[in-house]
């Protein structure tokens, strides 16, 4: 499918008014910058190296709102520069002391527009040379045109949906976008309204039919997800590119499923892990732990004090009276009689004297209670 892709010929026959659409979706583990400056090279050069190749006849329109078009083109000297229109919206070109409208020194006529300017420039491109071959549109990020544009992902996805209509009179013409899946969605803009009605995601509006009837979306994933489909759940791809192998069906799942875990960073390659043969023995079972007690036996239980309790328990002072001050009742100063020793002493005690204010009387327990 990609071989057919590249080789522009995914769209109908040529008497028909079609212009294929082509949605790139990468990643940060697989970027999409080769693939890209190959659709960009066949449409040039063409699959044979030559520029009048069937596929090398038409012109090129480079939207470049991410990568510099250096790095899309094919190398000086192996194609007609006159071919090519680049309309640079990146970040680098923002940062000219002095931007200008439009530059021929060197390399393809390169336009700067503007926010305000780059829906008509791009479709002025688009209908400059009609009838001379098919055009290629191609935008290097979907997510950075929508950034790039005031109106955010609505603007975006119209001023797109204009550039299709336009390529649709012409015949071998397509328009090829690129989308990072892995990056969030980007903030709605501050000139639109709050109460403007909610769009869908991104790629849902771009493969949805009423965008495009006809679109080719191509995943890339990364090379060590094949590798490992390949090697540890025996999923073997085909070698050659005829369309009579068929891979297996699991494939598409299991992609989906790596691609959902890969979290880490690609810049750092994974540790291997340690093999079976160096990993360290348990230590054997120490004498100690033979020695413990059984915890299936039952625990001794007692309610007598122990020594240090009982002389823990004699230090406590009468919470109610020192030992070296008199208690005074009714009757006078009495010396009460520590328990336990049954003889006279001087000290704390507990003395109790019935008054008026109890009553003993059960039958009428209130009459005679004074207050």
């Amino acid at each position: 499918m990609l071989n057919h892709a590249l080789s522009n010929r995914l769209h109908p026959p040529p008497n028909t008014s079609h212009a294929p659409l082509i949605l790139i979706s990468d990643s940060l583990l697989q970027p999409a910058l080769l693939i890209l400056r190959q659709f960009v090279s066949d449409a040039l050069i063409g699959s044979d190296g030559s520029s009048s190749s069937v596929t090398g006849r038409g012109r090129v329109v480079l939207l470049c709102c991410e990568q510099d078009p250096a790095k899309l083109l094919p190398p000086n000297g192996t194609h007609d520069e006159r071919r090519v229109t680049v309309l640079d919206a990146s970040f680098d070109s923002q940062l000219l002391p002095s931007l200008p409208s439009t530059s021929t020194s060197q390399g393809p006529r390169t336009t700067y527009p503007s926010r305000a300017t780059l829906q008509s420039e791009i479709l002025s491109a688009v209908k400059e040379g009609n009838g001379e071959g098919g055009v290629t549109v191609v935008l290097d990020s979907v997510n950075a045109l929508g950034d790039y544009l005031e109106g955010g992902e609505g603007e975006s996805m119209r001023c797109l949906k204009k550039v299709w209509e336009a390529l649709r009179g012409q015949k071998g013409s397509r328009l090829i976008l690129v989308h990072h899946s892995d990056f969030p969605p980007f903030p709605s803009s501050s000139f639109s309204s709050s109460t403007a009605p909610l769009h869908p995601s991104l790629p849902a509006a771009l493969l949805s039919p009423t965008f495009s009837p006809s679109t080719a979306h191509l995943t890339l994933r990364p090379s060590a997800h094949i590798e490992l489909l390949s090697r540890d759940y025996g999923l073997s791809f085909p070698s050659s590119l005829s369309s009579d192998d068929e891979i297996d069906p699991r494939t598409k799942a299991f992609l989906e499923s790596l691609a959902h875990k890969a979290v880490a960073d690609p810049f750092t390659p994974p540790v291997p892990a340690p093999s079976t043969s160096s990993t360290p023995a348990p230590p054997p079972p120490s004498s100690s732990s033979s020695a413990a007690p059984d915890s299936s036996a039952p625990l001794p239980f007692s309610l007598s004090l122990t020594p240090s309790q009982r002389l823990a328990r004699s230090l406590v002072s009468n919470p109610f009276a020192g030992a070296d001050k008199p208690i005074y009742g009714e009757s006078g100063y009495a010396a009460p009689v520590l328990p336990g020793t049954a003889t006279a002493a001087v000290g704390g005690g507990i003395e109790y004297t019935p008054d008026r204010g109890d009553d003993w009387d059960d039958e009428d327990p209130d009459e005679d209670l004074e207050l």
